[in-house]
């Protein structure tokens, strides 16, 4: 008896062994092996960047292309800073794209890295143009355009206008605003640049778009805004109704005048015969 429960025993412990094995073989994912690490990297050289755009300011670093590398947010002075982020060291052009805190405003740039790039790059003292944004991108021609954005604090701005410049000087918190007064018919692209302290931002790769209407471009504009919002409160095509219904009204136009208005006279006719005079009434009582 004693013989058959230790056999037993020994066959159990085998079939558990075995099983952790066949388990192990087959599903690697069950298996622990102490010790192990697994690391992945993009590249091996590095990229850290130091500069200064507006006080709070959100900014994207990424490649030419668009890839996402890092972001990071400028301290309560407007500086920033990221330290060794892997980069591909094919990849020479890598970008910013700042948003100000209030968000009215962004601002795209780009630096390149001369290459080949062998080593670990550093770069500092980077200063990002100011963020731009108009507070209406189409206005009527006449009107006055305002235009705003961030930049560091007491930072020279320089709002380029179709090639036209106007300076400005940003306030105590890098807000920047200018007004541009009777602004004519046309389509104007703006953009912004900065200097502080004799460094100079650098050069800005988007610009905002204003558009001033016409008095003729006004007339359009409206007439298709009326009818958008026809077109929204009608669940169907009013047009070829309406258009029926004037073809309608032409059309009896021409037949009163063939009529030569007969049947108005004869209407009018018809209704003073209905309608007795109170004299009449009168002499038809007593006769």
């Amino acid at each position: 008896m004693k013989r058959v429960g230790a056999l037993i025993f020994c066959c159990g412990l085998f079939f558990i062994l075995a099983s952790q094995g066949i388990a192990q073989t087959l599903f690697p994912q069950f298996s622990q092996s102490k010790g192990t690490n697994v690391n992945a990297t993009v590249g091996t050289t590095t990229l850290s960047i130091s500069g200064y755009q507006s006080p709070y300011a959100s900014i994207i670093i990424k490649t030419q292309s668009g890839t996402f590398i890092t972001s990071t947010t400028a301290d309560e002075n407007g500086y920033f800073s990221v330290s060794n982020v892997l980069i591909n060291g094919t990849n020479l052009i890598y970008c910013f794209q700042a948003a100000d805190f209030k968000r009215v405003g962004i601002s795209e740039s780009c630096i390149t890295i001369p290459g080949p790039i062998t080593g670990d790059v550093t770069y500092t003292d980077v200063f990002l143009p100011p963020t731009i944004g108009l507070s209406k991108k189409q206005i009527n021609a006449g009107q006055d355009a305002v235009i705003y954005g961030y930049s560091m604090p007491g930072a020279t701005v320089y709002i380029v206008i179709e090639g036209k410049v106007i300076t400005v000087t940003a306030d105590q918190d890098g807000y920047y605003t200018y007004i541009y007064r009777n602004v004519p018919a046309g389509v104007f692209s703006i953009s912004a640049t900065a200097s502080l302290e004799d460094k100079s931002s650098l050069t800005p790769t988007n610009d905002v778009v204003l558009e001033a209407l016409s008095i003729t471009q006004q007339i359009t504009d409206t007439g298709e805004k009326v009818i958008e919002k026809v077109e929204k409160k009608v669940p169907f095509n009013i047009l070829p109704f309406l258009l029926l219904a004037l073809a309608l009204l032409v059309a009896i136009g021409i037949l009163l005048y063939k009529l030569k208005f007969r049947l108005w006279v004869i209407f009018i006719d018809f209704m003073r015969r209905r309608k007795k005079m109170h004299h009449d009434w009168f002499l038809d009582k007593w006769s």
